[in-house]
């Protein structure tokens, strides 16, 4: 922990930036000002706690600051990003350098508050259980894949049918997927770079059929003219459920079903994505995704190594700190000088 933010003040900007972002609490704020659909505006207040450095009246400098940047946050229009996938991710980019602004703006006395998310006159619901109610345990959703969190339904659906019956892609003549309205937007049959194919749901699902995994490889601009999965794509349609689209707040649902080449259709019915709160991702399987991810690039056994320091991270002290900078940010670096690395296998990467 850096020196000029104590563990309160971090606490603080934690727990904002969770409740903020927990489902009722959106859903209010966007009823408040629609402009908030977005995390953009959300980041900035977050990052402006987060980037407090001491003072003398450090009650009125957080209070200031989370009102600056609540204010001056941008409020990006999360749908067009959607229907025209860029860099501009919700906004949040631009979200934290404010933040970050608004926090020097407060120590040199500029005023800003109040926050209408912490302060405003319906806000205090959201506050009441501060100390008991754990946003981080009860809204906090990890992601299996590294595309948008609405396609995640579909994708789990799909490979969870071909798990179950034993299928490749070669089997699959046709795939129909419901979902809710906004997911539908995502489309993407045929994305020209990256970004519209990870903010898509069809080429990811296309994808995850054809290459039985969405990692690293899977990010490679190689993929978006991979012959196999431009075909799987074509073959794949998207219908607009008004059902899904009336209970997707909170929780994003989508169905698949597999028509198959031999004449079979397989249902995969109603579901939301695993990673959610009531369908945790299991120790194994976020494991298994660090790997995926960190195995091309570190080694599996450096990997594993900054694994199982990560593991004890409420633990850890300034050596070991060190040690898992090493093993992150030197190359061919096979072992970090700490007690948290423990024997582990040495077999050829």
């Amino acid at each position: 922990m850096s020196s000029s933010m104590d563990q309160p003040e971090a606490s603080l900007a934690i727990i904002f930036i969770r409740r903020v972002l927990s489902p009722k609490c959106r859903a209010w704020t966007f009823s408040v000002c629609p402009a908030f659909a977005s995390m953009s505006g959300h980041c900035a207040a977050g990052a402006s706690l987060l980037a407090n450095r001491s003072r003398l009246d450090r009650a009125t400098h957080i209070r200031e600051a989370a009102g600056i940047a609540e204010y001056h946050g941008p409020r990006s229009q999360m749908m067009r990003c959607i229907d025209h996938p860029t860099m501009v991710r919700d906004g949040v980019c631009w979200g934290a350098p404010t933040g970050v602004t608004a926090a020097y703006l407060a120590g040199t006395g500029f005023t800003g508050a109040p926050a209408i998310t912490i302060e405003g006159e319906d806000a205090a619901e959201h506050w009441a259980d501060l100390g008991s109610g754990w946003r981080i345990v009860d809204d906090t959703h990890y992601k299996a894949y590294p595309v948008c969190r609405w396609a995640h339904a579909s994708i789990d659906a799909a490979r969870d049918l071909m798990t179950e019956n034993n299928l490749r892609a070669d089997d699959i003549a046709h795939v129909e997927v419901k979902t809710f309205h906004k997911a539908v937007r995502l489309a993407g049959h045929a994305p020209k770079t990256l970004d519209e194919m990870t903010y898509g749901i069809v080429y990811p699902l296309a994808t995850a059929i054809v290459r039985g995994q969405l990692g690293l490889e899977e990010l490679r601009p190689d993929v978006l003219h991979d012959r196999a999965i431009q075909a799987m794509s074509a073959r794949i349609t998207l219908v607009e459920d008004p059902h899904y689209t009336k209970i997707s707040e909170g929780r994003r649902w989508g169905e698949v079903t597999l028509a198959l080449n031999d004449g079979r259709e397989l249902n995969s019915g109603p579901r939301t994505p695993r990673g959610d709160p009531d369908m945790p991702l299991s120790d194994a399987e976020i494991s298994e995704k660090f790997h995926l991810f960190a195995d091309p690039v570190l080694g599996h056994v450096r990997a594993g190594q900054v694994e199982q320091i990560t593991g004890a991270f409420d633990d850890l002290d300034a050596d070991d700190v060190c040690a898992l900078i090493r093993l992150i940010t030197q190359p061919g670096l096979e072992r970090a000088a700490s007690p948290r690395v423990v024997s582990v296998t040495t077999a050829a990467e």
